[in-house]
């Protein structure tokens, strides 16, 4: 993936991305996180193969990923 600058692609870099991958008839992966850990493993697993993931959040794991689940009474 080397045609691709490394690092978080946003905009029209990222509908680049999308192009090549249906140019040349390749999956991006999207992995369902819920917590730092996963995001982490998820970057450096990606880094350690130069290749291109998305990180994904469901509904219930972005929640929990923000702490909605954790009452704000004391």
């Amino acid at each position: 993936m080397s045609k691709f600058a490394a690092g978080v692609l946003t905009g029209d870099q990222l509908k680049e991305v999308f192009a090549d991958a249906k140019l040349n008839k390749y999956a991006l992966p999207a992995i369902n996180v819920s917590n730092t850990s996963t995001v982490n493993a998820v970057l450096e697993t990606a880094a350690e193969l130069n290749a291109p993931a998305i990180i994904q959040f469901s509904n219930g794991g972005c929640q929990f990923y923000a702490g909605k689940g954790l009452s704000n009474n004391r």
